[in-house]
């Protein structure tokens, strides 16, 4: 375990004084004469495909007769400027959100305040806008993503400190040595089809790209519960839809043989053998003409098992602000008692800071299997 509530709340004193900077092109909002200040926030992280999002208001931007002061902003809101978010606690701020303005809105708001709403995503955003029709060198999915981050585009990102590391796993291949096109779809389509395939994840970190083999095990990174940062919670379990067994098969062009692989679950799903009987027989068959080995058959077989199980669990709370959290990592619940108490795979985490309720995060997650 990586965090120990108890020592944040130390770090944090007892988490006071909720604080938040936003720099734009490294200056931060707030350290101007002007008098900008950082407003309402919201940060939305995610391990899925999607973009992880950052929005916030500026407040203070406003001349007595009523005009922006649009020499001050033009620095703050430029469309394509690198943002930077961080939050914590007031002598204590962790990063959590690196990517691109790309949205700009001159709001009045609910209590008639004039203010300006930026809106950054992370460099999956910016992959959206490219659409190629053309060959890759690479003959591997792994290697193609890497070509893809080789774009100069990319590399003007990662000069300029918006991406600052990619990690490409090794793609388990299937029909090694196929050529690989991009057909009118986006470097962001394509890396998605690619996840997809392999069942992988693609999302970013601060800076961090990842593209790897989904909900690989790790220790849990911090312990939540009662007495330790949780505010309200939904744990539930649900058996429709998970499988005993999955199947892959696929054809050995050579010898004009089918190949087939097989992989079986053995999860705790209750606490009792009735779980067991409903899911006795059932089993999920997948058929790809890429599969050529049996290795190859027995990779999607587990792969794909994984990803059915992990529909069984699902996580849903709110625990005080913690920037430590972040999606593609696991957390574990305890002092909630047997059944509430497990570990929980983090998808998606949503740091918010507001005038009404200081600082909070809200996680989503989801697990496998029950603990012990």
């Amino acid at each position: 375990m990586k965090y120990d509530f108890g020592q944040l709340k130390e770090k944090y004193n007892a988490f006071q004084y909720p604080a938040v900077s936003v720099a734009v092109e490294g200056k931060a909002i707030g350290t101007n004469r002007a008098g900008l200040i950082v407003g309402s926030m919201k940060v939305e992280l995610t391990s899925g495909t999607e973009a992880s999002t950052s929005v916030f208001r500026i407040y203070g931007c406003v001349e007595e007769e009523g005009s922006y002061k649009t020499d001050v902003l033009k620095t703050f809101v430029s469309l394509g400027s690198k943002c930077s978010v961080s939050i914590g606690y007031e002598g204590n701020l962790t990063e959590v959100f690196r990517g691109l303005l790309v949205r700009t809105a001159f709001v009045c708001d609910e209590e008639g305040i004039p203010c300006v709403e930026a809106e950054a995503m992370d460099i999956k955003g910016m992959m959206m806008a490219n659409a190629h029709v053309k060959q890759l060198r690479a003959k591997k999915y792994g290697e193609a993503v890497k070509e893809i981050l080789s774009f100069p585009v990319y590399q003007a990102m990662e000069s300029g400190g918006i991406l600052e590391s990619a990690q490409i796993g090794a793609t388990p291949e299937y029909g090694e040595g196929a050529r690989i096109d991009m057909v009118s779809e986006s470097d962001y389509e394509f890396v998605v089809k690619a996840a997809k395939k392999f069942h992988y994840e693609f999302f970013t970190d601060v800076g961090k790209l990842y593209f790897r083999e989904a909900r690989k095990s790790a220790p849990p990174l911090i312990e939540i519960g009662n007495g330790k940062g949780l505010l309200d919670y939904q744990i539930e379990y649900d058996l429709r839809g998970l499988v005993r067994e999955v199947e892959a098969r696929g054809v050995d062009d050579e010898r004009g043989e089918r190949i087939a692989a097989r992989k079986k679950q053995k999860n705790k799903v209750s606490f009792g053998n009735k779980a067991d009987r409903f899911l006795s027989g059932t089993e999920k068959i997948v058929v790809d003409d890429a599969i050529r080995t049996k290795e190859e058959a027995g990779m999607r077989a587990e792969a794909v098992l994984k990803d059915i199980s992990y529909r069984y669990g699902r996580l849903e709370c709110s625990t005080i602000g913690l920037p430590e959290i972040k999606p593609g990592t696991y957390v574990a619940l305890s002092g909630l008692g047997k059944g509430a108490d497990n570990e929980f795979y983090v998808t998606s985490v949503a740091h918010v800071i507001s005038e009404e309720e200081g600082f909070r995060t809200r996680i989503t997650g989801e697990a496998a299997q029950l603990k012990g």
